[in-house]
């Protein structure tokens, strides 16, 4: 009797120690959705993944709504569909058991059922990828697929649902999902994207079909290249960038080509030519590249490609400015401003007219001009950034002026200065490059006479005794003055009256004072 208790002793202790180690079940609510919406009356498909992580098997899964049973299922997948749901606001959960009456409960989702809107539309979605006929090879190994889904309506999408053969793989609540595939096994599967608007009217898309092909040996790979743009390429913002493919393959067909930017996909074609405008690309540096796919799914990435879109810099003559005239010789420096908005300058260069006159790799940006004589010139500068852009600015024009020139000279009436003395100044004014515009006459520094025409002459009259100092200045076209030289005159005071002989000829033969 002892032995015995002791052994069943010892089997409830076992019993016990399985009991405290035993690991609950779990589950997933998978639908519906949180804050899913539908339209009355609902069809609200229930639908859970429930396993039991330490070996042993799911018994029933129990639905709730709020705190209330709505139904019990006990067989696998344990799913259940709710019909004719009226308007209002539910909350699903679900309860896991296994076979050792551990259990479960799920995370709840609250959904919204609408009654029906007059004049609602539903919404419209499609899959843009991958798209419909796509071919991919399991050679090597299992295969990702991107996935793109758009959705539109005229009020607002609630969510966006993906399905694979009819199987549920899941929602987003947006209007745009975005994802990529795998795929283990060959065959063909059919994507279909459900969208419900915000009172819970949905759409169902067209199907696109996805061949998922097992290693094929002996398949040839397929080529294929970019012919443009090329390599290097520089294009101007917003700029139009044509890109073309080719592909070959030399034991099937070609399924498909896709075009990446930055490692992107941009762009598929399903047949040839392989070619189109990208439009509007702004300013940065780019690469691009083909993928072609074979019809057994097997592909060739084509060489990538750099690009860049440069902004070219800008570049201004800011000294001399425009139509500055200097005298010559002139000595002066020619500056720029130049800037570069997506890169680093390299150097500026200064020319006089086609003539290179030098360059400046670094800020300020200047070149001297020394001993420039007269003429009028024309100046710009051309402005280097780091990736080959070059630009010209506009054009500055100078015009380095010849002052002219000026003689002076004095002379008496009667052939002296004796008081009161008229006296003749005559000046000779002359310019190379322009015309005279005045000739003033001073005497000292008292303006007393102006000409602007020739001769340039003016008589001062009866001038009294005493010394004077005369000097000319010369205006030419420009604004250039010259004074002349000096010219010095004495007058001397009045000779006494004189008396006049005459023969009876009327020669003079006599004169006395």
């Amino acid at each position: 009797m002892t032995l015995y208790a002791r052994y069943l002793l010892s089997v409830g202790l076992l019993a016990n120690s399985l009991a405290a180690f035993a690991t609950p079940p779990t589950i997933t609510l998978n639908y519906p959705p949180q804050a899913a919406a539908y339209s009355a009356p609902a069809a609200i498909p229930l639908v859970v993944a429930a396993s039991d992580p330490d070996g042993g098997t799911i018994t029933k899964v129990e639905y709730f709504l709020g705190g209330a049973l709505l139904g019990t299922v006990t067989t696998a997948p344990f799913g259940a569909t709710l019909n004719g749901v009226g308007a209002g606001t539910y909350t699903f959960s679900a309860k896991a058991t296994d076979s050792q009456g551990e259990t479960a409960i799920s995370t709840a989702a609250t959904v919204t059922v609408y009654s029906p809107v007059a004049g609602n539309t539903a919404p419209a979605v499609g899959v843009t990828l991958p798209s419909s006929g796509s071919a991919y090879s399991l050679n090597a190994g299992p295969v990702t697929v991107p996935l793109l889904i758009n959705a539109t309506d005229n009020a607002s999408v609630n969510r966006i649902e993906l399905f694979i053969n009819g199987s549920y793989l899941g929602s987003v609540s947006d209007n745009v999902l975005t994802s990529n595939i795998g795929f283990s096994n060959p065959g063909t599967y059919s994507i279909i994207a459900r969208a419900y608007d915000n009172l819970g009217i949905s759409t169902t898309s067209a199907p696109s079909t996805v061949n998922i092909y097992a290693a094929a040996a002996g398949n040839a790979a397929p080529a294929t290249s970019l012919t443009s743009p090329l390599s290097g390429a520089s294009y101007l913002p917003p700029a139009t960038i044509p890109i073309t493919a080719t592909a070959s393959d030399p034991d099937g067909s070609i399924n498909r080509v896709e075009f990446y930017i930055n490692n992107n996909l941009l762009n598929i074609m399903p047949t040839a030519p392989y070619t189109f405008g990208l439009g509007g690309v702004a300013a940065g540096s780019y690469t691009f590249r083909a993928r072609a796919y074979d019809n057994l799914g097997v592909y060739t990435d084509s060489p990538t490609i750099p690009i860049v879109v440069n902004t070219p810099p800008t570049v201004s003559i800011t000294n001399p400015a425009n139509n500055t005239v200097i005298s010559a010789p002139a000595s002066f420096n020619l500056q720029a401003n130049a800037t570069d908005a997506d890169g680093n300058l390299s150097k500026v260069e200064f020319y006089q007219g086609t003539t290179l006159l030098g360059e400046d790799t670094s800020s300020p940006y200047s070149w001297p001009l020394n001993n420039v004589t007269w003429g009028t010139y024309a100046y710009t500068a051309k402005a280097y950034d780091a990736l080959g852009a070059v630009v010209t600015s506009n054009a500055v024009n100078v015009v380095v002026n010849q002052p002219p020139t000026i003689g002076l000279t004095a002379s008496s009436t009667y052939g002296g200065y004796n008081a009161p003395a008229d006296i003749l100044l005559t000046a000779t004014p002359g310019d190379v490059d322009g015309t005279i515009t005045k000739v003033e006459f001073y005497s000292g520094t008292q303006l007393i006479n102006t000409r602007t025409v020739s001769p340039y002459t003016y008589t001062v009259p009866g001038t009294p005794a005493g010394s004077y100092t005369y000097t000319a200045k010369v205006y030419d076209n420009r604004s250039a003055v010259t004074t002349s030289n000096a010219v010095n005159v004495t007058v001397s005071p009045s000779l006494s009256p004189a008396t006049f002989t005459y023969d009876e000829l009327g020669r003079l033969i006599g004169v006395q004072h």
